[in-house]
């Protein structure tokens, strides 16, 4: 990863900036915009000048999941977690998450992730990875140090997702 990787990393913001929204009974929407493509055979980058797509949320009280669909209603990355512990000592655990392949390595992960945590940090909780993960999983949660997050981890030293990548005012 070169420096330029590293800092047009942390300039992407795949939730568009204070769209998430309540719709109703723990559930949520917003709008998800495609990270801009890197053209390979002319080493650069096309500004695709990228169409929202609908992020959706529902945080049920056992667990909580998320899905982004394409504009033609495909169904392109879902991401599905639960919530383990007792009331005021919560945990969010990240359980499964999918994205089609030609929409990998575009930020629909890293969307759903920032969507879900900034959600469960609504109640004081934090998203934590599962400890069943794939090595592509680890991979993604040890990137966060590339994102310039450091490594956050809880006062237990475990692992957290960071917040700030989204906020509800707009802000990355």
């Amino acid at each position: 990863m070169t420096a330029f990787d590293t800092a047009w990393d942390l300039m992407k913001m795949p939730i568009v900036a204070g769209s998430l929204k309540p719709v109703g009974d723990g559930k949520w929407q917003g709008l998800f915009e495609e990270d801009t493509k890197y053209d390979a055979v002319n080493d650069e980058y096309i500004d695709n000048d990228p169409i929202p797509m609908p992020i959706t949320a529902n945080m049920r009280s056992g667990g909580f999941k998320a899905q982004i669909h394409g504009n033609d209603g495909e169904l392109r990355s879902e991401f599905s977690g639960h919530r383990r512990g007792d009331y005021g000592d919560e945990k969010g655990i990240a359980y499964s998450v999918n994205t089609k392949e030609p929409h990998r390595r575009k930020g629909y992960a890293r969307a759903m992730y920032d969507a879900i945590a900034y959600l469960l940090s609504q109640e004081d909780i934090n998203l934590y990875p599962s400890h069943q993960q794939t090595s592509e999983g680890w991979r993604f949660w040890d990137d966060l140090e590339y994102m310039g997050f450091g490594k956050p981890y809880d006062e237990e030293g475990i692992p957290i997702w960071p917040l700030g990548r989204y906020d509800d005012k707009g802000g990355a």
